[in-house]
């Protein structure tokens, strides 16, 4: 936490560039000294805090890219220097964008993006509750122990090609690459949705078909409260 303070010169410049027809947005900014560090707020939400070095581009340039902004909504993005536990106020940038498909993105980057279309998705908000029913009593007592966040299954056999520089094998194999490292943070994107997530019991199956060969490709996913660089969403 920091307090903001009109003495911290604010970040210039910001740009918020789309990727492609992924929902990846790159933000760019610059700043003349080097502070503690950047806050990136995307919709008045803190979703990373950045250190300067990992994100230099020479010079007094920077850039950072989030995974995964929501679709069908503006996304305005406002970028803060810290700088001995004040903070500047915050340059901002908007972009929207119409979002087709269904996105599973690795932050790190080290695994390509995924997209799928025809996604059989079912979407739920998961809750641990039970009814108890006391003894001598009319009534039932509901007694709720967690509520979690979006959770789900995705069944699709049409990797989507045409909005990602990727064959269908590629994107098979980075399936293939989520399901031997369980528990890896990616963020899913789809409709107006956009939240990082962790994937379970990823199934890559070959499947035949009149035109080409292509792949089953079935996965769980479940909500996390962690978003890049740590950040609790």
């Amino acid at each position: 936490t920091y307090t903001t303070d009109g003495t911290v010169t604010a970040p210039a410049g910001i740009t918020a560039t789309r990727q492609g027809q992924s929902p990846s947005v790159l933000l760019a900014w610059t700043r003349t000294e080097v502070p503690d560090a950047f806050v990136v707020r995307r919709n008045g939400r803190v979703i990373a805090t950045l250190d300067p070095g990992d994100v230099t581009t020479g010079g007094t340039g920077y850039a950072w890219t989030d995974p995964a902004a929501q679709g069908f909504v503006p996304n305005t993005y406002q970028v803060s220097a810290t700088v001995a536990g004040k903070g500047s106020t915050g340059a901002s940038a908007s972009v929207a964008f119409d979002l087709e498909g269904f996105w599973i993105v690795d932050p790190t980057g080290e695994i390509g993006q995924v997209a799928l279309l025809g996604t059989a998705v079912e979407w739920v908000m998961g809750e641990d509750s039970a009814w108890h029913s006391p003894i001598g009593s009319p009534g039932s007592i509901l007694i709720t122990q967690g509520l979690r966040g979006i959770e789900g299954s995705a069944d699709d056999e049409r990797p989507a090609t045409r909005l990602i520089a990727a064959t269908a094998d590629e994107i098979a194999a980075r399936m293939l690459l989520h399901r031997r490292n369980p528990g890896r943070l990616v963020w899913i994107a789809g409709h107006r949705y956009a939240f990082p997530a962790v994937l379970a019991n990823v199934q890559v199956v070959p499947v035949d078909q009149p035109a080409a060969r292509t792949h089953s490709i079935r996965f769980d996913f479940r909500e996390d409260a962690t978003g890049p660089n740590g950040v609790a969403l």
